[in-house]
């Protein structure tokens, strides 16, 4: 065995690289999910039409070697043989054209669908994404995208050279002798057609549960991985356990079904093909016998009728796969077409002409009759109205947000954040419908960050810098040690690998606590680059000790120097330097909601009064009302 360094595998794919290079051939396809499947073929029409007739010429080629050669040989034609030659060198050249139309088209189209169903993902407002098996989601984007690339290759080089193949060995045998061509068609019909039906009626009876258990299996795998910090903290890893085996052993024992039964339909079908090759060989060695063929054209005969009609022992093989794979294909294209909902742009233009002023002398956030609801019996806003009108030159521009545990604090927010579509009433900052314009203008607008301490995948660098610009950070290695300084989290980082620390899928490797901080540094940084008209923080300090909240309090009023800041808190000195609190806990009295100064609200307000005395937590619950886990939305209007 060659062995090599790996420094010379890669000058070796340099040199590939540069000799092949198909960056001008790479180009990602429209995937329109809401369109049948095999449209996606049709776009690229030509390629196809090209790899189809070369396809069709050289299996056509290959099978009639046998009568020509016999031919020259039965004739001694030498000049005839050469000719074959050059016509088989001829066809090389021609082949290469073909394998590369097949190489862009096959990969081409299964690429495009991996980028597209994970675009389309992104697209879906995200409340639709809380009640859906992300596992599920992720098998049947892969499963599909593969599927759609065997489609291809076995219509191309599977079922295309049967076919093709079947025409050649039934023309031939109609020029030698028109009964023996007829025999030839009657018995390989017969014998397709049943491959057919049997192989169909198999796959389309198997499928559909082997799909099922394929999904349960990658969704309870993925799931696992997923809260496998869950599992363990809760000692339930035997329990997971059994539900892995349970799960694959019954996957297992479907998948082990099907393929008996496409054994018992396979040996079932090569038994009729002896047959017809038996009849078929009867009536040449007939043939033969009565002096109308030679036996080297009799040969030749046979020998054209196994090489044409090989693969009719694999068609049923073909055709199972066939229909297996374009089901896949299918349940993908049915699955996105009525997944979830987008109700607003994300990656796409905006729907109108949007001009967000740079330097505009006041933020105003506008909400006119707002009316939310995360299910039929969950009623949030009901029709309530916000104006809130702040000069830019404004020195403090922060404004805190409190109410009773599942009032709507983090809702509001979500919903001035752009995150939920309200059923009615419109939201506007600046003028700016936050519905019509979409998330490149979005965040020169907003900066938001939600209430729970998620972290990505990366290191330390990759998640604070996350949200600015791609590609091309605008702060230096210094700047970022500086914030992670600010907010307590660089001795940890110091100790490991500094900015290129690891942080494990979700910030498994922080703590609660770790993960706010890691987060709200990611925002300070946005919020700093971008000059956003209004940053809001649902509860940035929650799982923070005194001096981190201190530090993160400190860079909150940094930012509401320049934007306007709301801020829901969970601690009352959060609020100490607010210029307007918005008081929820009175959203079943009041169709207007307006800021107040805590002077006012110690007045007006018995939830705030005895929260400043200490009788009441931020985490007290409504009295009147429940808010059950999030559902997704009635949508019965659009802004």
């Amino acid at each position: 065995m060659l062995r090599h360094s790996p420094s010379f595998y890669k000058r070796y794919y340099g040199a590939l690289y540069r000799f092949f290079n198909m960056q001008h051939h790479s180009n990602l396809l429209s995937v329109n999910f809401n369109k049948p499947w095999w449209k996606l073929i049709t776009v690229q029409k030509k390629q196809f039409i090209i790899i189809f007739i070369i396809e069709s010429i050289r299996e056509a080629f290959a099978i009639a070697p046998a009568l020509f050669l016999g031919f020259c040989f039965e004739r001694g034609r030498l000049d005839y043989f050469l000719y074959f030659i050059g016509a088989w060198l001829l066809l090389l050249g021609v082949e290469y054209v073909s394998d590369f139309y097949a190489t862009i088209a096959h990969l081409q189209c299964t690429q495009s669908i991996y980028y597209a169903a994970n675009q389309r993902m992104l697209t879906i407002d995200p409340i639709h994404h809380a009640t859906n098996e992300k596992g599920k989601i992720i098998a049947k984007i892969y499963r599909a995208a593969d599927a759609y690339q065997e489609v291809l290759r076995l219509a191309t080089y599977e079922l295309l050279p049967t076919i093709i193949g079947l025409i050649t060995v039934v023309v031939s045998f109609l020029i030698i002798d028109v009964t023996l061509g007829l025999l030839a068609l009657v018995s390989l019909l017969t014998l397709c057609t049943l491959f057919s039906v049997l192989y169909f009626i198999t796959a389309k009876a198997t499928l559909p549960i082997r799909v099922e258990m394929d999904d349960k299996a990658k969704t309870l795998g993925t799931e696992s991985l997923a809260q496998i910090e869950l599992i363990r903290a809760t000692f339930t890893s035997d329990h997971i356990d059994q539900r892995l085996k349970s799960v694959n052993n019954k996957r297992l024992y479907h998948e082990e079904t099907a393929w008996r039964a496409y054994f018992v339909v396979g040996t079932i079908t090569k038994i009729f093909y002896v047959s017809a090759f038996a009849l078929n060989g009867i009536y040449i060695f007939w043939l033969m016998r009565a002096g109308t063929v030679s036996i080297i054209l009799g040969a030749s005969l046979l020998i054209t009728f196994f090489e044409g009609t090989d693969k009719l022992l694999k068609i049923g093989q073909f055709l199972y796969d066939l229909a297996n794979n374009i089901d896949r294909v299918r349940d993908l294209f049915a699955f996105l077409k009525n997944y979830g909902a987008q109700t607003f742009p994300v990656i796409e233009p905006q729907k109108e002409s949007v001009t967000i002023s740079a330097n505009p002398q006041n933020t105003l956030i506008e909400v006119k009759k707002l009316k939310f609801r995360y299910n039929a019996y969950t009623t949030i806003f009901s029709g309530q109205s916000l104006l809130l009108n702040v000069p830019t030159e404004q020195p403090n521009k922060l404004y805190g947000v409190i109410g009773f545990s599942g009032q709507g604090k983090s809702t509001l927010l979500s919903i001035l954040g752009g995150q939920l579509k309200p059923q009615q009433g419109t939201v506007k900052i600046n003028g700016v419908n936050i519905y019509t314009i979409n998330d490149e203008q979005r965040r020169t607008l907003i900066a938001l960050q939600k209430q729970a301490s998620s972290s990505l995948w990366g290191t330390a660098r990759y998640n604070i810098t996350f949200g600015l610009p791609y590609n091309q950070s605008p702060y230096t290695d210094d700047e970022l040690i500086a914030i992670f300084q600010r907010v307590g989290l660089w001795k940890i980082f110091s100790k490991k690998r500094g900015l290129d620390t690891t942080i494990s899928e979700g910030g498994l490797t922080l703590s609660m606590g770790q993960r706010q901080r890691l987060n709200f540094a990611n925002l300070y940084l946005r919020a700093t680059y971008y000059r956003p008209a209004i940053v809001l923080i649902d509860e940035p300090t929650s799982s923070l000790d005194e001096m981190s909240e201190q530090a993160v309090t400190e860079m909150i009023t940094e930012l509401s120097r320049s934007s306007v800041v709301l801020v829901v808190a969970h601690r009352i000195r959060t609020l100490e330097k607010t210029v307007g609190i918005l008081d929820l806990s009175r959203l079943a009295q009041d169709t207007q909601l307006d800021f107040q100064t805590r002077d006012v609200l110690l007045e007006t307000s018995s939830y705030y009064h005895q929260l400043v005395e200490g009788k009441l937590g931020f985490d007290s619950p409504v009295t009147k009302q429940i808010i059950p886990s999030i559902q997704p939305p009635l949508y019965d209007a659009t802004v």
